[in-house]
């Protein structure tokens, strides 16, 4: 698990992320994917016997005098306990 979330660490894109998901085998079957709103995916799958779950959101942080990119977040469980949050922002 040290590996997986080191490497979830490092991730700066959304092609990152991608790459991430396709590496260990990650896909939305059998999870809610039910609309919400900030919600672009939510991924899982079986790590070394492990439930990790990856959850891809963003939020827009301008105001009424301030545009700015957009900023994606990625969220990563093991075993239904949140254990990393990352970032980036939507150039």
């Amino acid at each position: 698990m040290n590996t997986l979330q080191s490497e979830f660490r490092r991730i700066f894109s959304e092609r990152q992320l991608n790459a991430f998901i396709e590496r260990y085998g990650l896909s939305s079957h059998g999870l809610n994917q039910s609309p919400r709103s900030q919600v672009y995916k939510v991924v899982g799958g079986v790590v070394d016997g492990r439930d990790v779950v990856v959850l891809h959101r963003w939020f827009d942080p301008s105001n009424a005098f301030s545009l700015l990119p957009d900023v994606s977040k990625a969220e990563l469980s093991i075993d239904g306990q949140h254990v990393e949050t990352i970032e980036w922002s939507e150039d």
